[in-house]
């Protein structure tokens, strides 16, 4: 009889410690219907990801419609790394915007460009590789920077209207954008 307690209470402890070792890297959010939002990594550890005020971010681009996205583009492994995050800022903002403002969003909703220094300033580019002249800014700008391109933590900072997304790591790149976006969602918690 000890022993069937014993190795019951064992199996109890295990699916408690199991339970709790589970992540969550999705969310549902309320009046969208079966939508599922997918991210990269655990939702809670991400909202642990510092914002300075994630309610001024929700509102800067709940009220407005066209996104413009940039980068120093100095680096190849940042490069990529913000290249993934946009697409999956983008993919995740339309779908919530098409339930939230009941809009289809197109490619004249989002922008990107980045730069590269030379000797005489900043020559721009958009993300075609095509260069520009230095971009007049529509709307919120989020401006990326990664371990190798000025990070040195990895948060979200909004600063009139621009939203900075730090990543000091790759990981953190990611990391930094899922937050963007869950404080869009007005997810600030679970």
């Amino acid at each position: 009889m000890k022993s069937a307690i014993v190795i019951f209470s064992m199996i109890a402890v295990l699916v408690l410690v199991s339970g709790c070792a589970q992540s969550s890297t999705s969310i549902k959010l309320p009046g969208h219907d079966d939508q599922i939002y997918e991210f990269s990594y655990d939702v809670k550890e991400t909202l642990q990801i510092p914002v300075n005020n994630p309610d001024v971010v929700k509102q800067i681009m709940d009220s407005n419609s066209v996104y413009t996205f940039v980068f120093d583009g100095s680096n190849e492994a940042d490069n990529g790394r913000f290249r993934v995050a946009i697409i999956n800022i983008v993919t995740k903002l339309k779908i919530y915007y098409s339930y939230e403002k009941n809009i289809t969003m197109g490619s004249d909703s989002f922008y990107a460009f980045y730069f590269l220094e030379n000797e005489t300033g900043r020559q721009w580019y958009k993300s075609e590789n095509e260069t520009v002249p230095a971009p007049v800014f529509l709307g919120p700008v989020i401006w990326f920077k990664g371990p190798s391109t000025d990070a040195n933590e990895t948060s979200v900072h909004v600063n009139g209207n621009f939203i900075y997304i730090n990543g000091a790591t790759g990981r953190g790149i990611e990391r930094a954008a899922d937050r963007f976006v869950l404080a869009v969602f007005g997810v600030n918690n679970v």
